[in-house]
């Protein structure tokens, strides 16, 4: 039998192929958490994507309290990490981060950038 950590790499290359990069696809997720905790947030705050794992991984948590041996869990717990861990190292690679109000802000890049479907940072040029 693999160890939880060996069946979690494979899940999450698994979903990789399903849903895309963990850092779009969490951006997606964070986006929809915003609408339905707006009431709940500052005016102009947004969920961030390594806050929508952080719950996951807290949901997963919790489960584990009620179930310590459930494998499941604890391999979601794995596969988790390892998204934070991908999601951190991208945006610091690329020194960008959102800041509380959903804006891209990265390391000498002034302007509206987006993250592109593989977690990269893009500058777009303003039209005026």
């Amino acid at each position: 039998m693999q160890s939880v950590v060996q069946e979690a790499m494979q899940i999450v290359a698994k979903r990789g192929k399903d849903y895309g990069h963990p850092l779009p696809n969490h951006k997606r997720i964070a986006a929809i958490w915003t609408v339905i905790f707006a009431d709940k947030l500052k005016p102009g705050e947004v969920v961030e994507p390594h806050e929508v794992v952080l719950a996951m991984m807290g949901t997963k948590l919790a489960r584990l309290i009620e179930t310590p041996n459930h494998r499941d869990s604890m391999v979601d717990q794995c596969g988790y990490a390892d998204c934070m861990d991908i999601i951190t190292k991208v945006t610091h690679a690329t020194g960008a981060e959102n800041n509380r109000n959903g804006q891209a802000v990265a390391a000498g890049v002034s302007g509206p950038t987006t993250i592109d479907g593989n977690g990269e940072i893009a500058r777009h040029q303003s039209s005026r």
